[in-house]
């Protein structure tokens, strides 16, 4: 709840059914309430549809037989302006529409494994290059020596307050020792 306004998380869990019939439901929810934005005053009923597996429902298809174009390429472009944002989830994007993936602002990108998705990132990502994907290891190697020097010196400076800090520098090293155990650093 936020200024008297109540939010709602509708959650639609299609993991047990066919993908062909997954992937009409999720378009065509999608469709509806885009629809249904357009009606509305701009920006006034926002959605985030965060659609996990997206690989499975974003296909690079014109979709022709379901809807008579791609719900998801016409959200991506138009959406914002409606108050319809798209949050996509895949461990394949090179599955996914690319007029979709051109149009997404933000990427958080994890292990990927199969040359051609790694490919397809370092293409369709403007200001990725290989060597950002090549050294994640080495970037995370130095966010340890930066923490490692950042606690030095609070151990030289008792007096300083740094407990949100340590919390933080903790997780790090956690999620670090992780990616070195499972060798789930992108390449």
């Amino acid at each position: 709840v936020n200024n008297n306004q109540k939010y709602q998380i509708v959650n639609f869990n299609l993991e047990d059914i066919d993908d062909k019939l997954a992937s009409a439901i999720v378009k065509i929810f999608s469709k509806m309430i885009f629809e249904f934005s357009k009606r509305l005053e701009r920006g006034s009923f926002p959605f985030n549809l965060l659609i996990e597996e997206a690989h499975r429902y974003i296909k690079k298809d014109k979709d022709e037989e379901l809807l008579g174009y791609n719900i998801f390429d016409r959200i991506a472009k138009e959406g914002r302006k409606y108050g319809v944002i798209l949050s996509l989830i895949s461990q394949r994007p090179v599955d996914i529409s690319e007029t979709v993936i051109s149009q997404c602002s933000n990427f958080i990108i994890f292990k990927m494994s199969h040359p051609r998705d790694i490919d397809y990132i370092t293409k369709m990502i403007p200001n990725i290059t290989e060597d950002i994907i090549k050294q994640r290891e080495e970037h995370f190697d130095q966010i340890l020596q930066d923490i490692t020097e950042y606690d030095k010196y609070c151990r030289e400076h008792p007096d300083f307050k740094n407990n949100m800090t340590e919390i933080t520098t903790s997780r790090i090293k956690s999620i670090y020792k992780q990616c070195l155990e499972d060798d789930s650093f992108l390449y």
